[in-house]
């Protein structure tokens, strides 16, 4: 067993041990953080590039097959000519209808 003295002193080496210990959790949480940002970002930058390169392709097809390079570009401007337009329409209803001799 430990004397008195020697539990004190490891009761107060406890504390600056604890802190030390402390710190180094909180740097590899730190160092565990960047790297999951860092991936992250590396996906990101990943994703960006392969929607680049297939938005490139799919523009490239659709020239080839003589669409529009952009379709929403076409519909707005379908939907604009649409717009302009002025449709009347003009219903005609019979309410009642009343038979007199006129003598």
């Amino acid at each position: 067993m430990l004397s008195k003295e020697e539990q004190k002193q490891i009761r107060k080496n406890l504390r600056e041990y604890s802190k030390q210990f402390d710190e180094e959790d909180q740097f590899q949480a730190e160092s565990a953080n960047k790297e999951v940002v860092e991936a992250r970002k590396r996906q990101l930058d990943e994703w960006r590039a392969w929607r680049a390169r297939i938005e490139k392709e799919v523009r490239w097809e659709r020239v080839d097959l003589g669409l529009p390079e952009d379709p929403e570009e076409a519909l707005r401007e379908a939907a604009g000519e649409e717009e302009d337009k002025v449709v009347e329409e003009i219903i005609e209803e019979v309410i009642s209808e009343h038979e007199e001799e006129i003598a």
